[in-house]
């Protein structure tokens, strides 16, 4: 380990690092974090967290495999109302960022 650490500029620090660390998904990454609850606006449900979960994984499905992008991840926001056809719909609302 290189000390400290603190003294460095970025740079060095990734350069030191190399790809394979500095530029991993922390979605991805191998450490404890908060999860998925941290995705959800509001009260964090057992319904919220599969409604995210599902919409995260779509997401990595559909980015990554295509573009490729450094981090992407979905959360939601809360309940919607929105019109299909003639009828009112009423769901979720997921916003995605990549």
């Amino acid at each position: 380990m290189i000390e400290p650490l603190r003294d460095l500029y970025k740079d060095e620090v990734r350069e030191i690092a190399g790809r394979s660390v500095f530029r991993r998904d922390p979605a991805q990454d191998a450490l404890p974090g908060p999860g998925l609850a941290v995705r959800i606006i509001g009260e964090v449900t057992r319904e919220k967290i599969e409604v995210v979960r599902e919409a995260n994984w779509i997401v990595e499905e559909e980015l990554v495999d295509r573009y490729h992008p450094w981090q992407c991840f979905a959360a939601v926001l809360g309940l919607g109302t929105g019109v299909k056809g003639d009828n009112r719909v009423h769901g979720w609302i997921v916003s995605v960022r990549a």
